[in-house]
């Protein structure tokens, strides 16, 4: 009988960079894909070209899981960039320095 081991690996291309504000406070940034044409966990599928990417950024948020209807906390940070290469949304934004979830995250 082979051993089956609970360990696995996986990808996710995202970048994480850390540095400090001009009054010395952390800038926790975060950019990766957020959204792709594959079918999701209710079965649907979104076409990221034809999302309104400037909306987004004026008055999106980053939030940890689609939890913020039901937890204000999982609001843990805002969109600075997105745009949309190979049909895929790609993000970068700032995570809030003073959210212990956002810390967590990063």
């Amino acid at each position: 009988m082979q051993q089956q081991s609970e360990n696995f690996k996986f990808f996710v291309p995202l970048n994480l960079e850390k540095a400090k504000s001009k009054d010395g406070g952390e800038i926790m940034k975060i950019g990766g894909v957020a959204s792709t044409m594959d079918e999701d966990a209710d079965g649907e599928f979104l076409d990221p070209t034809g999302f309104d990417l400037d909306y987004f950024l004026k008055y999106g948020f980053l939030n940890w899981h689609h939890q913020s209807k039901t937890n204000p906390a999982a609001i843990v940070g805002e969109p600075t960039k997105a745009y949309i290469k190979n049909k895929k949304l790609h993000i970068e934004g700032d995570l809030y320095s003073n959210s212990q979830l956002a810390k967590d995250i990063y």
